[in-house]
């Protein structure tokens, strides 16, 4: 089954359909039920989705509509926000370095709105550390439900909570700054790009992986641990500025992130937007997990600028037709 993320501006689009009447056989909306019906495709939220929907509420949108409409095509299937597909990018290359089994499934899609804003149910446990599996199995079983999506979605002091945008508005004036004094340091973007997103890994990801390699090389039981040093890859390689862009790029949210805001922040045609940092979020988790992603032209644009499309062999377009001719 393929996954297939939205944009919200195509969630708008779908749902205006709805609104109008437009759901004969050859409709956009028809079409995608059709696909999710014959289980081709499911389009997860995203707690993104859920901010921007939610929001909508201080705007008159038809905010009931939209959710139902979301549950109903994402077969309730949440993605794991960036900042927990983050930890478990990170943890799951620590675990490849000291050699044990490293798999990141299960871990970025899942059941139930809970997952969408860090719920992570694959590690439900309880204080004491003892929690029989027939009572985990239900907890988990309750929060995955389609019911207790529909019961949060309904409430309504958890929409105000994910409607509160207030802080957008300050962060671009932050963020725009920050462009400005980056931009002062290079002369020319492929040197900026490529010193931009190796600075941003050996300055916040490499230190981490590090840091917890050396917590795991202390604590963990030795029968639990085997180091991967025996590689054939030299010295001098491992030292160059090329293996360490290839190694980079196991960490494809992250990698996908780093790249989107350094491409937004190159076009200085472009003020940078209020919801700049919903989109990129988004789609660091969307583009290298996801099949397909529909996004707006500018967003299609920089992905394939910086190339993480065809990295993450992610189908990213602008046009909604994308889905239907993939599986024509």
């Amino acid at each position: 089954m393929a996954r297939v993320y939205l944009d919200q501006n195509k969630w708008i689009s779908l749902l205006r359909e709805q609104s109008d009447g437009n759901t004969g056989r050859n409709s956009s909306l028809a079409r995608l039920r059709q696909l999710v019906e014959e289980n081709e495709v499911v389009c997860p939220m995203s707690v993104i989705h859920l901010v921007e929907t939610a929001s909508a509420s201080n705007r008159g949108g038809r905010v009931n509509d939209m959710f139902d409409l979301m549950l109903e095509l994402s077969q309730n299937q949440m993605m794991a926000p960036f900042t927990v597909v983050r930890v478990e990018e990170i943890d799951t290359k620590v675990d490849e370095m000291m050699g044990r089994d490293a798999s990141i499934d299960g871990k970025i899609v899942g059941q139930g709105l809970a997952f969408s804003v860090g719920g992570r149910h694959y590690d439900v446990v309880s204080d004491s550390g003892e929690l029989d599996e027939e009572v985990r199995e239900e907890l988990v079983e309750a929060v995955e439900s389609n019911w207790a999506s529909e019961s949060l979605l309904e409430d309504e002091e958890i929409r105000d909570s994910l409607g509160s945008r207030e802080y957008e508005e300050k962060l671009v004036d932050r963020l725009e700054k920050i462009r400005c004094e980056n931009e002062e340091q290079f002369n020319d973007n492929d040197n900026r790009r490529r010193q931009e997103v190796l600075g941003f890994f050996s300055e916040d990801v490499i230190p981490e992986v590090l840091r917890k390699i050396q917590s795991e090389l202390i604590s963990a039981p030795s029968d639990t641990i085997n180091p991967q040093t025996d590689h054939e890859i030299s010295q001098e390689r491992l030292e160059s500025e090329e293996y360490a862009l290839e190694w980079i790029k196991d960490f494809p949210a992250i990698y996908t992130c780093v790249n989107l805001t350094v491409e937004r922040d190159i076009q200085r045609h472009r003020d940078i937007q209020p919801n700049d940092l919903n989109d990129i979020m988004a789609l660091s988790v969307a583009i290298p997990y996801c099949d397909i992603v529909v996004t707006e032209n500018f967003w299609a644009h920089i992905a394939s600028q910086v190339g993480v499309d065809e990295l993450y062999d992610t189908e990213v377009s602008s046009n909604i037709e994308q889905v239907f001719d993939t599986f024509a």
